[in-house]
């Protein structure tokens, strides 16, 4: 019989034979050596898991940022298409009340795009893409299925809001422990980036409501909508296709105009404690916003409507 002690002299540290076996390696157990040695293993493949997304966002620091915003909009539209096409019209609602949760923090990201000289926040891409939402429910579903979209998502992004304040109201658990410094590292992360969530709830509460009962009218009045008695009437002024894109275009582009204009004066200027100045809201914010969705539109319209997105 094979002992370990015999072939190495720490090996009862790593392994020990059971003498009641008959084989050389039956009854094989681990010793404390070899058990710490796989816990550092383990904690370094966790460390390795814990830091690729890390490393995968310092690689995306170094490429152009219109990329990611690009990428961006790809997958969100390949995305609303799943959920449309797995639940229908309540799939357009859940993609809806997801999106404008998500773009309402992503506001409170600034990048720098190498085509503009001011940094920008984001957002922009995932609000025009709630916008194209709508307008997906205003043509295939009709006006009144638009107006209670408008109304759930705005429901959804409340009871977000609320209930990551709540959340943040229950007293963090501290000790030595290094699994409680981590989670008040957490803690500490959610308080700076939900606490002026009642400055930009209430500036987005506002701008989105506006600007979606904005899109849905608008859509409306040009006959868009699918359950519009007086679409036959207006054939002649919409009778292309080309026409018809147009159409939805301009009053996509018109409604996000509005909400940009809305939201930051209200965020920025009128609720904001330092109120930044008028001639920096208009170059920084809405200029470049209104390019970036224009562009995004765009980048829909000639592109990816035409594969079926």
């Amino acid at each position: 019989m094979l002992e370990c002690s015999r072939t190495y002299k720490y090996a009862p540290l790593l392994c020990s034979v059971s003498p009641s076996q008959n084989s050389d390696f039956e009854g094989f157990e681990r010793g404390p050596l070899w058990r710490k040695a796989a816990q550092r293993s383990h904690t370094r493949k966790t460390e390795n898991v814990d830091l690729f997304v890390s490393k995968l966002i310092q690689i995306g620091h170094t490429l152009p940022q219109e990329l990611w915003s690009v990428l961006t909009l790809l997958f969100s539209l390949v995305f609303l298409k799943f959920l449309q096409a797995a639940a229908g019209l309540a799939g357009l609602y859940m993609y809806n009340g997801l999106a404008i949760c998500m773009a309402n923090i992503q506001v409170l990201h600034i990048t720098q795009y190498t085509t503009f000289p001011t940094p920008i926040p984001l957002g922009t891409i995932l609000f025009t893409t709630v916008f194209i939402s709508n307008s997906k429910i205003t043509k295939q579903y009709g006006e009144a299925s638009a107006r209670k979209g408008v109304y759930l998502s705005l429901f959804v992004y409340v009871f977000f809001s609320l209930s990551m304040i709540l959340s943040m109201m229950h007293k963090p658990f501290v000790s030595d422990s290094s699994f409680s410094q981590q989670a008040f590292l957490s803690y500490k992360a959610m308080v700076t980036l939900f606490s002026p969530s009642v400055r930009i709830f209430l500036a987005g509460i506002i701008s989105f409501f506006v600007s979606q009962l904005c899109n849905v009218i608008f859509l409306g009045k040009t006959g868009l909508s699918s359950n519009d008695s007086k679409l036959k009437r207006r054939t002649s002024l919409f009778a292309t296709e080309h026409r018809r894109h147009f159409t939805e275009f301009l009053a996509v582009f018109s409604s996000g105009l509005i909400d940009s204009i809305v939201f930051t004066h209200l965020a920025f200027y009128w609720l904001a404690p330092t109120p930044l100045p008028t001639a920096v809201i208009w170059k920084g914010y809405i200029m470049s916003s209104t390019i970036i969705r224009f562009t995004a539109l765009a980048i829909y319209s000639l592109f990816f409507k035409k594969i079926g997105l």
